[in-house]
């Protein structure tokens, strides 16, 4: 049942919101007579309606904008007769009266239009459904596709529910949409007994794997067929539904983990794998999962080289302290060694070596040096970097040329992999490749960004910290103040020399206070213990010339030299308090929040 908003204005500044989703907020619809009509998409979302996360704003002028939408996505007529709806709408607002985050909505209401539903007979429905099948076989176009799912999702007889639970148990290839319609016909179908029965018995059945989907659907519509007598919440009690159908909906899958638990043993390889993932999967906000863990990571860590490569990235990062096992290592060396991208995804590789060098960095060395020689890799230097190893030598050549490669570039998109290859030579590379990287460097960093230019300079630091201060000093001579920060932040990422602490020390003392803040917070973040003094120092000398000019920071609307001010305060406060190489007592943080000028500055204390 197709229905269509039709809005224009003949004068007037007015914007149109058209995006089309199935909880929209911005429409009310109302059928009548409501006897014989069953109102599922409140039920599904249970009064629990949000903002769309996406706005599709359209200017009304006087020819008409058209917002289609299907009756259907929000109610299911049982009973033939004449119909009449219409539509109390807040898509329309006007941006005269405020900002586009505060816009005035306008309430419509549009006129009633009326229909008539005939029955469709059970032999109908037989001949339509089949007509459906024949033509989602014929793989048909998205759009057809897309049309075709609601036309079976929005029937609501025994044949067509079978019929969407087949489909829904059985995704097709470029389905796209169509699996998000059924999805939802699942529960617009009238017989919601055979739709629980029909998913039930797939989930019964050893011979295919569980499928999470399944599960959680199951427990959707076990709720709801508890509480389908239920009053529909209003505001004032829709906490009290939404926390009864939680409680509910742990008590209702903890029945189905255990039939799913008790079956393990039953099924094999892949299927008790993907079962076990399942399990797993559906206890992740449990607290009380003991009496599964143990069983699960043993099926889980054992089958792990029969499950799908997506499966096995879930279980290296969503499940890896569970599953975490000394016995992966040679699966996980079977994943890093084949870098045949048609077999292994640049994920699972990614996720393989991180857990390898986890579990042991002799098995896993070899692998990350020919991953750093590799000029196509671009595994980060989170993993690639996390080593023990102060230097790889056997990875200097092969940095020296892709840096000298990359290095030339002409196109700003290369720029990740350059920063990527300074990384790791700033991280492992040794004194020998050092006078041929000042050189590259001297040559082609004019056409570096200044994050690249910080990381090469942080190598440098590493082997000669005099002359990499002497680079320093020569870059700031062009660089503007806004960019210290990606500056130093790529100088400080790898490698902090005590030359580089001293010149920040030094930076400190700076009557600009960006670039004392800059300073404060880099010292904070990766020098030693012995700098906490210092800054305290530094902020003392502060607190003495500025006190005085106390009042003009709680202003409402500061002066541009006050609000520099303001900012190098919060960025001491927040230094000292959150620094890697000391904690502050409490007596201390009492002391410093005492010490704060305004409330920006306070809100870094808790109250």
């Amino acid at each position: 049942i197709l229905l269509n908003m039709a809005f224009s204005a003949d004068s007037g500044n007015y914007n149109l919101d058209t995006v089309n989703d199935l909880g929209s907020y911005l429409d009310e619809v109302f059928i009548s007579p409501a006897s014989g009509v069953f109102d599922w998409r409140n039920e599904y979302k249970r009064g629990a309606y949000f903002m769309n996360d996406v706005v599709h704003i359209n200017k009304i002028s006087d020819k008409s904008v058209n917002v289609p939408f299907l009756l259907n996505n929000y109610f299911r007529i049982d009973k033939p007769g004449k119909y009449t709806v219409n539509v109390k709408t807040k898509r329309v607002s006007s941006p005269e009266s405020g900002d586009s985050y505060k816009r005035n909505q306008l309430v419509l209401t549009t006129n009633p239009v009326s229909f008539e539903i005939i029955p469709l007979s059970k032999t109908e429905e037989v001949e339509r459904v089949q007509k459906i099948s024949e033509k989602l076989k014929t793989k048909p176009s998205p759009k057809e596709t897309n049309d075709l799912s609601n036309q079976l999702a929005f029937m609501g007889g025994d044949v067509a529910t079978a019929a969407k639970v087949w489909y829904f148990l059985n995704p097709q290839k470029d389905f796209n949409n169509g699996y998000h319609n059924l999805y939802y016909g699942l529960f617009i179908s009238r017989n919601r007994p055979l739709v629980i029965k029909l998913l039930e018995e797939d989930l019964r059945n050893i011979e295919r794997e569980a499928n999470y989907g399944v599960l959680h659907t199951l427990v959707q519509l076990r709720v709801m067929s508890e509480d389908q007598n239920l009053e529909l919440p209003s505001n004032k009690n829709l906490k009290e539904i939404l926390e009864y159908r939680k409680t509910r909906a742990e008590a209702i899958g903890r029945e189905y983990l255990n039939e799913l638990f008790q079956s393990l043993p039953l099924r094999k390889e892949r299927n008790k794998a993907k079962t076990a993932m399942v399990i797993l999967n559906f206890l992740r906000n449990e607290k009380d999962k003991s009496e599964y863990i143990e069983r699960l990571r043993e099926i889980i860590v054992s089958e792990f080289d029969n499950l799908y490569t997506n499966q096995q990235e879930l279980m290296l990062e969503g499940y890896w302290e569970i599953v975490k096992s000394p016995t992966l290592i040679p699966s996980l060396e079977k994943i890093v060694a084949n870098s045949d991208p048609k077999s292994f995804s640049y994920g699972i590789r990614k996720s393989a070596l991180k857990r390898l060098i986890e579990l042991d960095e002799e098995k896993a060395r070899p692998y990350v040096i020919e991953e750093i020689k590799n000029p196509k890799s671009f595994i980060s230097i989170d993993i690639l970097g996390s080593l023990k190893d102060e230097f790889l030598p056997e990875t200097d050549l092969a940095l020296l040329e892709q840096i000298r490669k990359i290095g030339q570039m002409k196109e700003r998109g290369e720029v990740a992999g350059l920063d990527l290859k300074l990384m790791l030579a700033a991280r492992y590379s040794t004194k020998a490749i050092y006078g041929e990287l000042l050189n590259i460097y001297k040559s082609s960093h004019s056409k570096w960004q200044n994050g690249s230019k910080g990381i090469v300079i942080g190598y440098f630091a590493r082997h000669n910290d005099q002359e990499a201060v002497k680079l320093v000093e020569e870059t700031l001579e062009n660089l503007e103040i806004g960019y210290y920060h990606s500056f130093f932040s790529s100088l400080t990422k790898i490698n902090y020399p005590k030359a580089v602490n001293t010149f920040l020390l030094n930076l400190l003392e700076s009557d600009e206070p960006e670039k004392s803040s800059i300073a404060v917070w880099l010292i904070s973040k990766n020098g030693g213990k012995e700098n906490k003094e210092i800054i305290l120092a530094r902020y003392k000398r502060w607190l003495e010339k500025w006190e005085k000019r106390r009042e003009e920071f709680s202003v409402e609307k500061p002066s541009a030299e006050i609000s520099r001010q303001i900012g190098f305060q919060i960025n001491v406060v927040s230094s000292l308090l959150n620094a890697k190489s000391w904690k502050l007592s409490d007596k201390e943080k009492e002391e410093l929040s005492k010490t704060c000028f305004n409330e920006s500055c306070l809100r870094y204390f808790p109250k």
